[in-house]
C-alpha cells in the first residue's frame, strides 16, 4: 500500500485525519488528559510550523506526528502503575505539569503520587525505591512509550520523519530529556515542535494563555528550542491562537492547516491498518490483554465464515 497520496479525497469520501482525530480522544483518556488535548496540541504545532515556513512534506509528517504523539502511551501503563503503586492515568496527568528534570520537583511529585491509598510506611518504602531506581526506570518507561509510538506510526504507513518525531518527543533542548539525551539540533525539528506544543496545551488548559506563555518562557533553552518559543509566542500574541484553542470544535481549524496536496483519504485499507494499530494500543495496557484484540478479531472472523457456510434452514410453515 502506498503510504501517501498527493491529492485530496474524492467527493463523498472523508479524510484519514478525521478518523485519527476522533480516535485521539481515546489517547487523551489513556494519557490522563482532558478530551481534545491531542487536537489542540496539533493546532498549536501546526500554527508554529506555518509561521516557521515548513515545506508541505515536513508539515504533513508533523501533522500526523501531532495526532499520533501518544500512540505508545498505553505500553508503559502497567510498569508505571506497579512502580508507583498508583493509577497510571492519574500519575501521567500529574507529571505533565512537573519539571521532572528538577530533583526537588521530582521528589515532590513522587511524594504526592506513590501509594495514594497506602500507609505512611508503604509510601516511604515506595519513595526509597523510586529514589534508588527512579532515573533508570524513568528512562526505560519513556523509551518503551516512544519506541512503541514510533512503531505504530510505521505500521500505519507513515514516513520515517513522523516516526522520528514521536521517538524523540521527550528529548529536551539542554540534553536532559529522554530516552537518548539528545541535545539542541540533534533533536529532530518535528519532535521539538511536538514537545513544545503538547506542554503548552497542558498549561493552557490548566491556566489559560498566561500559564501557557509563562511555561514556554520558563523552559526556553532548557526543555524547548528558544527560536521555536519565540515563534510560538509571536503566533499566540498576534494571530488569535488562544481564541482558536478555545473554540468548541478546534478540529475545524486544525483541518484547515493540513496540507491540501498531502491529504490522505480514509480508504478501507487505511482504516483496517488503524483498527489493527489501535487494537495493539489497547492490548498494551496490561500484560493480561496481550494480543487480546487480535484474538477476538480472529474468533469473530472464524464464526462469520462458519455461519456463512452453513445452509439456511427454511422457517417452519406459519411462522
Amino acid at each position: 500500500m502506498k503510504a501517501w497520496t498527493r491529492r485530496g479525497p474524492d467527493a463523498g469520501s472523508f479524510r484519514f485525519s478525521e478518523v485519527l482525530s476522533a480516535l485521539s480522544f481515546a489517547l487523551d483518556l489513556v494519557e490522563g488528559q482532558p478530551e481534545g488535548h491531542t487536537v489542540r496540541s496539533c493546532l498549536i504545532g501546526m500554527k508554529v510550523a506555518d509561521r516557521l515556513g515548513l515545506d508541505a512534506e515536513s508539515r504533513s509528517a508533523l501533522f500526523y506526528a501531532l495526532l499520533l504523539k501518544d500512540a505508545g502511551c498505553s505500553s508503559n501503563a502497567s510498569k508505571m502503575s506497579t512502580l508507583l503503586d498508583a493509577d497510571d492515568m492519574e500519575a501521567k496527568r500529574k507529571i505533565k505539569t512537573v519539571d521532572w528534570t528538577n530533583l526537588p520537583h521530582a521528589a515532590l511529585y513522587t511524594a504526592r503520587t506513590v501509594s495514594p491509598e497506602g500507609s505512611l510506611l508503604a509510601k516511604a518504602g515506595r519513595m526509597v525505591q523510586f529514589a534508588v531506581e527512579g532515573q533508570k526506570v524513568s528512562r526505560e518507561l519513556i523509551r518503551i512509550r516512544c519506541e512503541r509510538g514510533a512503531d505504530i506510526t510505521r505500521l500505519m504507513g507513515f514516513p520515517e520523519e513522523t516516526a522520528r518525531a514521536i521517538r524523540s518527543l521527550d528529548e529536551h533542548w539542554d540534553g536532559k530529556g529522554r530516552p537518548d539525551g539528545l541535545k539542541g539540533e540533534e533533536i529532530p525539528l518535528s519532535a521539538r515542535i511536538c514537545g513544545l506544543a503538547q506542554t503548552v496545551e497542558v498549561f493552557f488548559t490548566a491556566g489559560g494563555p498566561a500559564g501557557a506563555e509563562e511555561i514556554a518562557e520558563v523552559r526556553s533553552g532548557r526543555w524547548f528550542d528558544p527560536a521555536l518559543v519565540e515563534i510560538f509566542l509571536a503566533e499566540a500574541r498576534e494571530n488569535g491562537l488562544w481564541g482558536d484553542l478555545s473554540r468548541e470544535d478546534p478540529w475545524s481549524e486544525v483541518s484547515r492547516l493540513e496540507p491540501d496536496d498531502r491529504t490522505l483519504e480514509a480508504t478501507p485499507e487505511r482504516v483496517d491498518l488503524v483498527a489493527r494499530a489501535f487494537g495493539e494500543i489497547i492490548d498494551a495496557k496490561s500484560p493480561f490483554t496481550y494480543r487480546h484484540s487480535e484474538g477476538v478479531a480472529k474468533a469473530a472472523v472464524a464464526m462469520g465464515k462458519r455461519a456463512r457456510s452453513r445452509p439456511v434452514c427454511p422457517s417452519p410453515r406459519g411462522t
